[in-house]
């Protein structure tokens, strides 16, 4: 998983038009609690129901919150990884292209979401 004090996140492309910083910056607000950062996060990885690129980082961090959340706030996280698998099903076409580097972190963590939430 990139850690999110890597200068990587610099070169993601995030909606609309941003870089990965602003996400990697409000994923370690939601870590350390500021739940208000989530509609932001959203924002940056599925913006207008499209999943941009740094999505595919973000949800494996996504899943770690979860993992590490009570019930209820799970909802969130959750919820953002399930926008995006669905936007990436309904708008293939409109998904920013996944990188090797990626893929198999990515398709682990949506796995790993199934079983979080005992769909998978």
């Amino acid at each position: 998983m990139l850690s999110l004090d890597s200068p990587a996140w610099d070169a993601i492309p995030a909606s609309p038009g941003g870089t990965g910083t602003l996400t990697a910056r409000l994923l370690r607000n939601i870590r350390d609690g500021d739940e208000s950062a989530y509609d932001e996060l959203h924002h940056q990885v599925c913006h207008q129901f499209s999943a941009g690129a740094v999505a595919y980082v973000a949800v494996p961090h996504l899943v770690e919150i979860a993992r590490s959340a009570g019930r209820r706030q799970q909802i969130r996280p959750l919820s953002i990884i399930g926008t995006v698998a669905a936007a990436l099903l309904a708008y293939p076409e409109s998904a920013a292209p996944i990188r090797d580097e990626w893929r198999f972190e990515f398709v682990a963590a949506n796995q790993a979401a199934l079983r979080i939430t005992h769909c998978g």
